[in-house]
């Protein structure tokens, strides 16, 4: 059986797609815009932006919490240093 096989000739494999064009790619965003419309969307959003107002309060109340505490006096520099625009700017620009 493994000889009749050895003679049977194979297809040739497809060669692969090309990258679509920048043309291409700007023609399939009005489609792509229409099926972003669906209720399937609608629930992720809804859940997500619920869930990002929730932690938006939360995360307030904390901030406030650590900025007031007598231990954590100095715990929020780092994050006024780091997460400062200019500072992300910089490391965005150099990556």
């Amino acid at each position: 059986m493994w000889l009749a096989a050895a003679g049977a000739s194979y297809a040739q494999t497809p060669p692969p797609d090309p990258a679509p064009t920048l043309g291409a790619v700007f023609k399939e965003v009005r489609r792509d815009l229409w099926k972003f419309v669906s209720w399937d969307t609608a629930i992720v959003v809804g859940a997500g932006g619920g869930a990002a107002l929730v932690g938006h309060v939360w995360d307030d109340d904390l901030a406030h919490e650590v900025e007031t505490s007598t231990p954590f006096n100095n715990a929020m520099e780092a994050g006024h240093t780091y997460g400062a625009f200019s500072f992300q700017f910089a490391v965005g620009l150099g990556l």
